[in-house]
């Protein structure tokens, strides 16, 4: 399956900006480079980091088993809420107000589609299986508590991939580390979000896989992030 499973862009905010931030994760503290809020343009950095990613991230998933790899529309709903309310979660910076405002089985939180183009504007045209929408996009009824983001998962299905037809095993299931790579984006977006794809997410996504998947895929994304240079 190709790189489109992860939306460039998710949850990052905009632009490009000169001036690196320090920002803490996970018991490490360092610098990113923000996008711009004025301009939306993107440093060659941050689009390295995010293609460094999404290879390492191709690598690791492809060699997880078909069968253990695609969950079905509840599963991944229970798969985002276990994550985002673990204890091993307890010292993401932001995750308290997350946990209050996000519930994964709210269907205008964690929203599951056959195709995101449809429901992403300006992307109509793109496939993707994954993307967080930056609070400003949302279009929802201002009376209900929102967290920054809201997370949007598509099914695999014959739009995004012909040969995924009715019959095949993938069909309307959803890939487990599209999930846990949107619910990183999530989560850091909570801190800052136009930091995605950049050292803090990367960080957070091994230790989400870590927790969730056990040591063998922990180890695995950091042996793949380590031989893509992917810094965590």
């Amino acid at each position: 399956m190709g790189l489109e499973h992860f939306a460039t862009g998710s949850g990052e905010g905009r632009g490009s900006s000169s001036e690196p931030i320090t920002i803490s994760m996970l018991g490490r503290t360092g610098t990113v480079l923000p996008k711009s809020p004025l301009t939306g343009d993107v440093t060659k950095n941050i689009e390295f980091a995010a293609e460094k990613m999404y290879q390492a991230e191709f690598q690791f998933r492809s060699r997880i088993p078909k069968e253990t790899r695609l969950l079905n529309e509840d599963n991944t709903r229970e798969l985002v809420h276990t994550a985002i309310h673990h204890p091993a979660m307890d010292e993401v910076p932001g995750i308290d107000e997350l946990r209050k405002t996000f519930d994964a089985s709210n269907t205008r939180h964690l929203g599951i589609k056959d195709n995101l183009g449809y429901t992403l504007g300006d992307d109509k045209d793109r496939n993707t299986l994954g993307i967080i929408v930056p609070k400003e996009r949302h279009v929802l009824n201002g009376r209900v508590p929102l967290p920054k983001n809201l997370m949007r998962l598509a099914r695999i299905n014959d739009t995004l991939y012909p040969s995924v037809t009715p019959d095949h095993p993938a069909f309307g299931k959803i890939n487990k580390i599209t999930t846990t790579h949107e619910t990183s984006h999530l989560m850091v977006g909570q801190q800052l979000y136009n930091v995605a794809h950049q050292w803090p997410m990367a960080r957070l996504h091994l230790h989400l896989v870590n927790t969730l998947f056990g040591k063998k895929h922990g180890d695995a994304l950091k042996d793949w992030y380590n031989r893509y240079d992917v810094d965590h």
